[in-house]
């Protein structure tokens, strides 16, 4: 089984020809695997919707591949072939993201070897709450983004513990978000833009 994440840089070729090179070898893949020409092989390949869908320098740019990987007539939202060679993965939902932090709150206790949280519950929702209003979090927010914003705020909070002015109100209100102010959305127009995460979008062949 091989896995190739981050499929991203093949949009991020610059040159047409060396990135449609590229694409072609995909479906060289493709073709190898469906036909069965290579025994004993399974290619896992993942990136965002952005990368797969663009029309410009995404997979789908390349003819011979969209024809072969683009949702079928009969599939829709909640209905889906698993047996396709592509699989779009649904967003983490509410429940699934406060688990996510939680699990990564007692890591990070048992990593820096403290008992009493550095957070309440309430905290760890409010905090949850904040990264899924963001503006544009609904189609570009992912669990890489949440984690490593979770993490700086627990680092802060477990390094400065003794500074009365290094609270989670202030840590939250300086990054914008009890005030109801949205952070910047990182909108993009090129898939060369995102980072690749497969939250959405799994590319199975």
């Amino acid at each position: 089984v091989i896995f190739i994440d981050e499929m991203v840089y093949l949009a991020r070729i610059s040159h047409k020809g060396s990135r449609e090179n590229n694409y072609e070898r995909l479906l060289n893949l493709y073709n190898d695997t469906l036909q069965g020409n290579a025994e004993y092989l399974a290619i896992i390949c993942g990136a965002a919707p952005k990368v797969v869908e663009d029309p410009r320098r995404g997979i789908f740019s390349y003819e011979a591949l969209r024809t072969r990987l683009q949702d079928r007539q009969f599939t829709r939202q909640g209905l889906r072939d698993m047996s396709a060679p592509l699989i779009r993965l649904d967003p983490l939902s509410d429940a699934e993201v406060q688990t996510l932090v939680q699990r990564v709150l007692k890591m990070h206790a048992w990593h820096h070897k403290y008992e009493t949280p550095l957070i309440t519950r309430q905290q760890l929702q409010t905090f949850t709450a904040a990264m899924k209003s963001q503006l544009g979090a609904d189609a570009h927010l992912n669990p890489r983004d949440i984690l490593r914003d979770f993490v700086t705020l627990l680092n802060l909070l477990q390094q400065n513990r003794n500074a009365d002015d290094v609270t989670f109100e202030s840590l939250m209100d300086k990054g914008g978000f009890t005030t109801g102010q949205a952070a910047d959305d990182d909108q993009y127009s090129d898939p060369a833009d995102d980072d690749g995460d497969s939250l959405y979008t799994s590319f199975t062949i």
